[in-house]
């Protein structure tokens, strides 16, 4: 399951990480007159970038989804449905209100 969410999130950063490195490369040309000690196109500045960016997508990914895999289905529907009958208007769930009558 990891690794399907894993692979399902790496889609948007993909193509978020290119978008940006697109626009990275055109608008370095634009500020190279202000940069200092590195050329408009440095690769070590890119791709550190990208590859921090990569680890935090990766990161943000992967700890709820190790989260929710540890969970077990059946008691998170349990967990579920007993919230759902405790938020009826009137306050408790609908037992305890049948037998105040």
């Amino acid at each position: 399951m990891l690794n399907l969410v894993l692979r399902q999130g790496f889609i948007p950063v993909l193509i978020g990480v290119g978008i940006g490195l697109a626009c990275a490369l055109a608008g370095g040309r634009l500020i190279a007159s202000h940069l200092y000690g590195i050329t408009q196109t440095d690769l070590l500045t890119f791709s550190g970038t990208v590859l921090l960016v990569a680890f935090k997508a990766m990161i943000a990914m992967a700890y709820p989804a190790s989260r929710a895999s540890r969970v077990v289905p059946l008691v998170a529907l349990r967990h579920e449905g007993s919230e759902v009958k405790s938020s009826r208007p009137g306050g408790g769930s609908h037992r305890l209100n049948a037998g105040a009558r």
